[in-house]
C-alpha cells in the first residue's frame, strides 16, 4: 500500500543520489518563497502546480514506486 511515509522515503532516496536535483528543487522553491514573501500571500495548490521541476521529482519519485 502507497503512504506518506513511503513516498517521503523516495523522495529522500532519489534526492540524496542527485545532488544536482536538489540543489535545483531548493531553487525553485526558495524562487516561489521569494515571491510570496514580497506578496504576503500563503501557499496555494497553484503555486505549487507552477513549479515544474517540483512536479517532474514528484512524478519521478511515483514511477520509481510502481
Amino acid at each position: 500500500e502507497e503512504t506518506l511515509a513511503t513516498a517521503m522515503t523516495l523522495a529522500l532516496k532519489f534526492l540524496s543520489d542527485n545532488p544536482l536535483a536538489l540543489t535545483k528543487l531548493m531553487e525553485e522553491h526558495m524562487e516561489l518563497k521569494k515571491l510570496k514573501t514580497d506578496c504576503s500571500n500563503d501557499y496555494t495548490w497553484t503555486d505549487y502546480m507552477a513549479l515544474p521541476f517540483t512536479q517532474n521529482v514528484s512524478l519521478q519519485c511515483q514511477l520509481s514506486y510502481t
